[in-house]
């Protein structure tokens, strides 16, 4: 028998946390970014993975919208396992892991930053959801290598480049019905182009819709 989803996001403790990060990572992007795109700009960086010593400084955070919708599809889910791509200071991955309960496995992410790791695993316990997510440090198509588990949702957010080959090495494990989130698809569309292509015209595996929220959101569900 199926057991009982439960949310904790409403959590007093849990709540404050995500609020401070929302504030803390809007005040401290107004300034990094510009600066980022500048000195992108002059070294002439063709994607985020070319400026990704420049974005060690930045939270570049989903906002408080789509956090919630995150966890709203964590909460509709299939069983399986969540995964994140791209953790950064772990915001989302607390909305993720606020829709588990002891019951579930944790919410798996990844990061390949060592800057954000620690600020990360902070986040996580301040939030009281540490024991509820399993962060993976390194290369996520390394730290991912191994999962031959069930994905019932799937949450992209590292770099936009690297969505269509990390979906592929991943795809067999997507159950029937699995959820999976692209990030940032209006923000940098070209970067996205090959992973929306493929999504969107793979009609015999999934059904898309783009949502036009924050920087923009690809909502896919696995039909097999």
């Amino acid at each position: 028998m199926e057991q009982r989803r439960t949310s904790r996001l409403d959590e007093s403790e849990l709540a404050e946390v995500l609020s401070a990060l929302h504030s803390r990572a809007e005040t401290n992007d107004e300034t990094v970014i510009p600066r980022v795109l500048s000195a992108a700009a002059e070294r002439g960086a063709q994607s985020d993975q070319d400026m990704s010593d420049l974005l060690a400084d930045a939270y570049i955070p989903i906002s408080p919208v789509v956090g919630r919708l995150l966890h709203v599809l964590a909460l509709s889910r299939r069983p399986g396992r969540i995964v994140e791509f791209g953790t950064s200071h772990g915001l989302s991955t607390i909305y993720l892991a606020a829709a588990t309960s002891t019951h579930d496995e944790p919410v798996i992410t990844t990061e390949a930053e060592p800057s954000k790791i620690a600020a990360a695993r902070d986040n996580f316990a301040a939030a009281g959801v540490a024991d509820r997510i399993e962060l993976r440090v390194g290369d996520a198509f390394e730290t991912l290598a191994d999962l031959d588990e069930p994905i019932s949702l799937l949450f992209l957010d590292g770099w936009k480049g690297l969505y269509l080959p990390l979906l592929r090495q991943l795809e067999n494990s997507l159950v029937n019905g699995a959820i999976v989130v692209a990030d940032d698809t209006t923000l940098l569309p070209e970067l996205c182009a090959d992973y929306l292509e493929y999504i969107r015209s793979n009609t015999g595996s999934y059904v898309s819709s783009s949502l036009p929220v924050d920087d923009g959101l690809e909502v896919s569900v696995v039909i097999r």
